[in-house]
């Protein structure tokens, strides 16, 4: 992960380079990884997709009911929870 931005005060937290977070996407399922530990799986089912100035922007719906929206471009994965976004570099 590079970064978590949003919130109350709308500014980016950087994490240290001690910690990696990492998240896998595969055709069922979103994994993620935080130092080493599997923390987080959920199954997903994609409700929209459109590009939008050369970002792929995903809505998904969770195996729980909950929305949330993710942008892809060459670089990054921008991942929205709530007012909060995960930033992640692609691999």
């Amino acid at each position: 992960m590079v970064a978590t931005c949003g919130g109350f005060t709308g500014e980016c937290d950087y994490p240290s380079q001690d910690y990696t977070k990492t998240i896998q996407i595969t055709f069922h399922k979103i994994i993620t990884v935080e130092d080493g530990t599997r923390t987080f799986e959920m199954g997903y089912k994609i409700l929209d997709k459109k590009m939008k100035g050369g970002q792929l922007e995903l809505t998904l719906r969770s195996d729980n009911g909950d929305r949330f929206l993710i942008l892809v471009d060459d670089d990054n994965l921008d991942l929205e929870r709530g007012d909060i976004w995960e930033i992640y570099e692609r691999l």
